[in-house]
């Protein structure tokens, strides 16, 4: 089964997000039987997503982190991920919604993971909210079941 989480990117404050606040001592679940991690080469405006399943259906409990120091994507060296600091976090609704408000220009690594059963997915984003070659259309992310 494969997750599909669509980002778009709009204003936080008119974004209506029902994002359900994180307990500080929950991080990424570690997953299946591997680590998806790849480079989105588009420049974004703001992060807000919905993560839905193969059918459509909006999931819930997902946990969507952003980190800053994302530069072990672009190595593709997962020991050298260093020392990294966690700037947003929320997990999906009912809805499958999430969104970050204010989240200042820079590169970041966005963490999704699902449970036990699930592969997380990192992924190295540039975020510029006045950014002129930065844009709002959506981008999709998948993640898979472990195996």
């Amino acid at each position: 089964m494969l997750i599909s989480a669509a980002f778009l990117f709009s204003g936080f404050g008119s974004c209506g997000c029902q994002c359900l606040p994180v307990d500080a001592s929950e991080t990424t679940y570690e997953g299946g039987n591997m680590v998806e991690a790849y480079v989105e080469e588009t420049k974004y405006r703001h992060l807000k997503g919905k993560v839905v399943d193969s059918n459509g259906i909006p999931l819930s409990d997902v946990l969507v982190e952003v980190f800053d120091n994302p530069a072990w994507i672009k190595e593709k060296n997962l020991k050298s991920r260093g020392d990294q600091k966690r700037i947003a976090v929320c997990k999906t609704a009912s809805d499958g919604v999430f969104c970050f408000k204010d989240i200042p220009k820079g590169n970041y690594e966005l963490r999704l993971s699902k449970g036990k059963s699930w592969n997380p997915t990192q992924i190295f984003i540039e975020i510029d909210p006045k950014g002129s070659d930065a844009v709002s259309d959506p981008l999709e992310v998948w993640l898979t079941v472990g195996v």
